[in-house]
């Protein structure tokens, strides 16, 4: 009996062993498998904040495109508008000219008051 007892002890602990094997094999199959879904997770999580990262370059890129674009139209209506337009072929001078009343300058005017400036200078100086 003390044999048999003995024996069934043997075949049970050998049993258990076996038993913790394959539970240690099982998870560590499952360990593995589970890592492996958490690395493709993460790649895939890694990919897709980086594609929203572009979408985001992206649209501020175009966004600021689109101001730049607003600025120079609006800047060319207010030139137009000031100025006039390319069309009519009008130098700035041409434009305050016609709209001011200003005249060219006279040189002859100039000359004159240049002569009496100096008909003064003598004149203090006799």
């Amino acid at each position: 009996m003390a044999h048999d007892t003995k024996e069934r002890a043997k075949e049970r602990a050998h049993d258990m062993k076996e038993r913790t094997k394959d539970t240690a094999g099982s998870m560590a199959d499952k360990t593995k498998e589970y890592t492996h879904d958490t690395k493709k997770a993460t790649k895939e999580g890694a990919r897709k904040v980086a594609e929203t990262a572009q979408a985001i370059a992206d649209e501020a890129k175009q966004a600021m495109q689109d101001a730049v674009g607003a600025a120079k139209e609006t800047t060319k209506k207010i030139k137009e508008t000031v100025v006039g337009s390319a069309d009519d072929k009008k130098s700035v001078d041409d434009y305050i000219e016609d709209h001011t009343g200003k005249r060219k300058e006279d040189t002859r005017e100039k000359t004159m008051d240049e002569d009496v400036v100096e008909q003064r200078r003598r004149a203090r100086g006799n």
